[in-house]
């Protein structure tokens, strides 16, 4: 267990929120939500990602996702990036069309 705590140590507040979200998709065979993190998240590093706003995945768990390159094709469409990015290709294809 000490080594644990030395290996942590180690590691920066991105990795560690990083290998927990790792962590805890593997306890639960699927993709973590946001609530899923909060619920299973090690205390300690949970207090990291809650008091270090950079590095808190809780914010914009989208683009949190996207990060760790963990978007479903579903996610993809609706990250608020990529929506101005999906109505502009609709509205060009639209145009091309005639509509």
């Amino acid at each position: 267990m000490i080594c644990l705590e030395m290996d942590k140590k180690q590691l920066t507040i991105k990795e560690q929120i990083r290998n927990e979200y790792f962590r805890i998709k593997e306890l639960l065979g699927k993709q973590p939500t946001r609530m899923d993190l909060f619920t299973y998240m090690d205390d300690d590093v949970y207090q990291m990602a809650v008091t270090h706003s950079n590095e808190n995945p809780f914010k914009k768990y989208l683009n949190y996702l996207e990060e760790l390159d963990e978007l479903t094709d579903e996610q993809k469409k609706i990250l608020p990036g990529n929506r101005k990015r999906l109505y502009k290709s609709a509205g060009k294809h639209q145009h091309e069309q005639g509509v």
